[in-house]
């Protein structure tokens, strides 16, 4: 896989009025999503820092007035914004130098962390420590590092910022989780202890998904099980077009 060379910045929207102040130049972002829009622009959606989620258009970009690289899904960018109005145009882009592309597994995990980022994160909401652990998990898929673990604290973090985080450490009457005991997870009331296996789950996934320690796979399985039930119950059931595509991908590569 190969890095995105340095660039400088190149223009992309030629013949509009100079830019009202709005954001800083060159700010940073990850290409969360791209679209085409009308005959030869696209929509842009980026995760940044200090601004959160935006929705930017690109005009021109279908007729090679911009490098298609920079602007590919999970490119980490530095950006220009300029123009009037509820949509804003992106004015001018340059890669990142050292940034992997994400292939094969990897990219279809990367697709299912930016569907639930534009799915559940509302536009200009700023979470930081979010961007900084969405950065650090799409750099590690990009190196090829195993996926699960990654996705495992990016969705921990993810409910977290949704204000929705899990308690991991105490049961629901306030004694430490035993890595030896069941429990179930109520999304409200936390861990409950139960007296058997049937229906729970384990301590220890519980305290490997708090400490992002996960040595036995069967922790592992059961800690995306939870993971799916909670961030169902965000989604409102709605299902996620990115799990269908990796699905479609295990097959293909089974």
């Amino acid at each position: 896989m190969n890095g995105h060379s340095e660039a400088s910045a190149t223009p992309i929207n030629e013949g509009i009025a100079p830019a009202a102040p709005s954001l800083a130049p060159l700010d940073e972002a990850i290409v969360l999503h791209i679209r085409a829009y009308r005959e030869t622009s696209c929509l842009v959606d980026l995760l940044t820092r200090e601004r959160g989620r935006l929705r930017l258009l690109a005009k021109g970009v279908r007729r090679g007035r911009q490098p298609s690289g920079d602007l590919s899904p999970f490119s980490r960018i530095r950006y220009t914004v300029g123009g009037r109005g509820e949509l804003r145009l992106l004015t001018s882009v340059e890669g990142v130098s050292g940034w992997l592309r994400l292939e094969g597994e990897g990219l279809y995990c990367g697709f299912y962390v930016a569907e639930l980022v534009m799915r559940l994160l509302p536009l200009e909401d700023a979470h930081p420590e979010l961007y900084e652990e969405i950065l650090a998990v799409i750099q590690q898929l990009g190196q090829g590092i195993r996926p699960e673990r990654l996705l495992r604290r990016f969705e921990r973090a993810l409910l977290e910022e949704l204000g929705y985080g899990l308690s991991l450490w105490e049961d629901t009457i306030g004694d430490p989780i035993e890595a030896s005991a069941f429990y179930l997870y109520h999304p409200e009331q936390g861990a409950q202890k139960v007296s058997d296996a049937q229906g729970g789950i384990p301590g220890s996934a519980l305290i490997a998904l708090a400490t992002d320690d996960f040595e036995d796979e069967r922790d592992l399985l059961f800690a995306k099980k939870l993971m799916r039930s909670m961030l169902d119950r965000q989604l409102d059931g709605r299902p996620l077009k990115s799990r269908e595509l990796f699905q479609t991908f295990s097959r293909r590569n089974a």
